[in-house]
């Protein structure tokens, strides 16, 4: 399952990519896949467990509950047409969730605006008045941990690596299976619109089971329109996973209103972190989350497109820049972060990674 394309568990590092991975390769996680998706096989069937009952919901609630061709009226065709757009743009926003990326850092890049000289500076200071034993701990404190030694490339301040996706993801909450992705900066909006209609999806299918129960009961409906056996079978077991999916998707749109406030993901709350570009793009009217400069909702929020941000806030967003952004392209050192910000500088037992392995692989 995992192909060509896709990292062993065991994978230490980007510097195993140009020895392991075929130059035929298109999908994948790592730096010379040119389309993004997880090939982890466990996520793989997370995701088409999902597609499949998503599926199966809308078949039994269309086809053996409404039934619209045999039951004609303007509220069954309205409330099938109504139920069939809301699965097809959950199934639309997985789908996108899934082969976006969500913020992965690219191998070639540096801080932004000068950054580096002063954390050089600062880095050095520290060492000089720290022994080996307690350099890795105090420079976390401070904030100087850059480097990420699994993907041997500088690691901005707002991203976490992903042991799964084996990449550093920019304002990573977690690592979904239900998508086979991590949710970043890149598909937050994404994932927000997928749990968000699959919620309602939910509500509309247990609506639409206890009316029909209820004109069943009082012998309202006429023969052709009742249930079958087989019917009222199909119909209960869609109910179940409607409330149990219902409450799960409900209780995730609830926690990820902590995000949407105060700009932290999960692993930033639980580490208690707190990061001050956040601040900056709201002075500058960025909107993080659902793109654009519009603080309040806006029709295209509810469209299952990748949320898009002004050029000049994408530094600022992404906590790095280009490494040729500050010489010429072109050159094979253009491909490789400045030397201020390699290993050397960085703890040599490895205590600057995030250290939240098990965080970043929640199972939410």
């Amino acid at each position: 399952m995992r192909g060509c394309c896709s990292k062993p568990r065991g994978y230490t590092g980007a510097a195993q990519d140009s020895e392991n991975v075929d130059e035929g390769c298109v999908l994948g996680t790592h730096y010379e896949a040119t389309r993004w998706m997880n090939l982890d096989a466990c996520g793989i069937i997370c995701a088409l467990v999902s597609w499949g009952l998503l599926l199966y919901a809308t078949v039994v609630t269309v086809g053996a509950v409404i039934k619209p061709w045999k039951c004609t009226s303007a509220m069954n065709v309205i409330g099938s047409l109504a139920f069939v757009t809301v699965a097809a743009l959950a199934l639309v926003s997985h789908a996108r969730t899934m082969l976006t990326d969500p913020g992965a850092v690219p191998r070639d890049v540096a801080p932004p605006g000068g950054e580096g000289d002063q954390e050089e500076g600062e880095t050095a200071a520290l060492n000089a008045d720290l022994d080996s034993e307690n350099r890795g701990g105090e420079r976390e404190k401070a904030g100087l941990k850059r480097w990420c030694r699994r993907c041997d490339a500088y690691k901005p301040l707002r991203a976490h690596h992903c042991s799964i996706c084996a990449r550093c993801i920019i304002k990573m909450d977690h690592h979904c299976p239900w998508v086979n992705n991590c949710v970043g900066l890149g598909n937050h909006k994404l994932f927000l619109l997928f749990i968000g209609y699959t919620a309602v999806l939910c509500i509309l299918s247990i609506g639409i089971l206890v009316y029909k129960v209820v004109l069943e009961d009082a012998k309202r409906l006429p023969k052709q329109c009742q249930m079958t056996p087989s019917d009222q079978l199909a119909a209960m077991s869609v109910g179940i996973i409607a409330l149990l999916f219902g409450l799960f998707t409900t209780c995730m749109l609830l926690d990820q209103c902590s995000s949407l406030e105060s700009g932290l993901t999960k692993i930033d709350r639980l580490k208690g972190e707190t990061h001050a570009s956040h601040g900056r793009t709201v002075a500058l009217g960025v909107n993080e989350v659902w793109g654009g400069e519009e603080q309040w909702c806006r029709w295209h929020w509810l469209c299952p497109w990748p949320a898009s941000w002004p050029a000049a806030a994408h530094a600022l967003l992404n906590g790095y820049e280009r490494s040729c952004g500050r010489s010429k392209c072109g050159d094979a050192d253009d491909h490789l972060p400045p030397a201020s910000f390699s290993p050397k500088h960085g703890n040599p037992k490895g205590e600057d990674d995030d250290g939240v392995e098990m965080l970043d692989m929640d199972m939410l």
